[in-house]
């Protein structure tokens, strides 16, 4: 249903041209992919967005580089991925750079197959980006609505969509030879507002959920899908929500004011729907002053506060990330309970987070649990979001924490890495094969087996000491049943000044393709050589 009007929007405040510069100041230097719906809040961004282009405040400009050094394969993603419209016609270089290079601004309209009237909606969208003479896109969905969960699943598959698109531009661009100089990725815009705010804290709260998940939707954020064996790595785009302290009736107000339409999605009215439910229970309390007004503010400095939590426990968790490299995290438990409770479950957190690889992650309430079992006193180990946790010693005397990676390397995956590509591994590791090396090779785990025949076949290993169990979950490359090339251990005992024994037997032992290799230990979205 097109509308222009709503209700008691009849008297808020058209955002002003100043507002509108301030608010999207941040997208300036971005090419911007902008996800308009046809409903208010997002056709609100589409025209906001084209007016402060039209006067001159988006700054990209693209810039290439004339290198023809070789760009980096894309083999390994999507069999099949949607192609951008907005690349038609374009075969070479020459036809790229006839167009000014990549496009500033396109516009994304994501059909789900929901009702009948979302093609027309997707139209409207469509006519609007026409005269506003942007690059338009309606990505239609590739997969039926479940029966239950819909909002859910129309969220996984949009960000899915959306990624896949944008990612077979990144691969087109590789196809032409383009190299950008600097190149800056394209930049997610989403119209989130400060109801869609205040709802989404009401939700999590209704769920028990902490101060992350209280802090609400972030302005920058990363639209992300996990890697899989097949793509190789994550797919991750960076993402702006730059209306999030914008309430929904200014943004309508705008639209009146310019006489522009919009769509009223019948579903936004439907109960059956939790974001329904508490949008409707959110009406009722604003007479208590419970406004969308008064939780945002709240969720911003619950978010402040994690923030600056967080950059304090950055140094503590690469200290104990540091000291085994990606083999296990390690800390005396007396350490972790002098920060506090509060602290110290975060930290446990990510400690599994980082060590549990593809595993289902642990839930809070989860870790909550497996920390008070540890303050009992009594606890010796437990299995728990991927992860062994064990405790070596007294608890309160000494005793020292261990985590790493659960099982013996069996049921963990095999990624094939050909000639100078980079795969990720079980999520935790980023594996990268040199431009000499050999192509026919796995990513796979070293495996119980693997790490009892270096022992036998190289001297010294046991002296190490190292957790047979961590060891056997670490990446190795294979070339069918030999070993390549173990990168922790050439980490650990390749470099010059290291004399030991083993050592000397590993140096002596490993094959000369080893140095091919290289992996990196992706540590809470940071990376460490190993």
């Amino acid at each position: 249903m097109k509308n222009t009007s709503n209700g008691d929007d009849d008297f808020a405040r058209p955002i002003s041209p100043e507002e509108r510069d301030d608010l999207l100041l941040g997208l300036s230097i971005c090419p911007l992919a902008l996800c308009v719906s046809g409903g208010a809040d997002s056709m609100a961004l589409l025209h906001l967005v084209a007016e402060w282009a039209k006067a001159g405040r988006h700054g990209y400009r693209a810039e290439f580089s004339n290198s023809n050094d070789r760009v980096a394969s894309c083999d390994g993603g999507p069999a099949k991925l949607p192609q951008p419209v907005w690349l038609d016609g374009v075969a070479t270089r020459e036809d790229l750079d006839a167009r000014g290079g990549p496009a500033p601004i396109v516009v994304l309209t994501v059909d789900h197959g929901l009702r009948a009237q979302a093609a027309d909606e997707a139209q409207l969208v469509a006519n609007h980006a026409a005269k506003l003479g942007l690059p338009h896109q309606i990505i239609e969905s590739d997969e039926a609505p479940p029966e239950t969960g819909v909002q859910d699943w129309a969220r996984r598959i949009r960000r899915r969509l959306i990624l896949e698109l944008l990612q077979a531009e990144e691969m087109r661009y590789r196809d032409l030879r383009v190299e950008e100089a600097g190149r800056i990725p394209r930049l997610v815009v989403m119209a989130h507002h400060l109801d869609d705010q205040a709802e989404t804290v009401l939700m999590r709260l209704a769920r028990g959920s902490g101060l992350v998940g209280l802090g609400g939707m972030r302005e920058w954020d990363y639209l992300s899908e996990e890697a899989s064996a097949e793509a190789g790595h994550e797919n991750v785009v960076p993402l702006m929500r730059p209306f999030l302290c914008v309430p929904k009736s200014r943004l309508v107000a705008t639209l009146r004011h310019e006489g522009i339409e919009f769509i009223e999605d019948p579903s936004n009215a439907d109960e059956r729907f939790e974001r329904v439910r508490i949008r409707n229970a959110l009406t009722g309390l604003n007479a208590i002053g419970l406004t969308a007004e008064a939780i945002g503010r709240s969720a911003r400095r619950l978010r402040e506060a994690e923030e600056s939590l967080a950059s304090f426990e950055d140094a503590w968790q690469a200290e104990i990330v540091e000291q085994h490299g990606g083999l296990l995290g390690e800390v005396e438990f007396a350490q972790v309970m002098s920060k506090g409770r509060f602290a110290a479950i975060r930290l446990l957190q990510t400690l599994l987070e980082n060590y549990g690889g593809r595993a289902r992650a642990a839930e809070l309430a989860q870790v909550e649990l497996l920390f008070d079992r540890m303050m009992d006193g009594e606890f010796s180990g437990a299995t728990l979001g991927g992860c062994r946790v064990q405790m070596d010693g007294d608890c309160f005397d000494g005793g020292r924490l261990r985590i790493f990676r659960e099982g013996n390397g069996e049921g963990l995956e095999a990624v094939r890495l050909g000639t100078g590509q980079s795969v990720e591994w079980d999520g935790r590791f980023q594996v990268t094969s040199d431009d000499a090396a050999p192509g026919d090779v796995e990513v796979r785990a070293l495996g119980g087996a693997g790490w009892a025949r270096l022992k036998r076949e190289v001297d010294g290993l046991d002296e190490l000491k190292l957790k047979a169990a961590a060891m056997a979950t670490m990446t190795a490359i294979w070339r069918g049943e030999e070993i390549l090339s173990v990168p922790y251990l050439d980490r650990l005992l390749a470099a010059p000044e290291v004399l030991s024994k083993a050592a000397r037997a590993w140096a002596k032992w490993r094959p000369a393709e080893a140095g091919l290799f290289k992996a990196e230990f992706l540590a809470a979205g940071d990376v460490m050589a190993c």
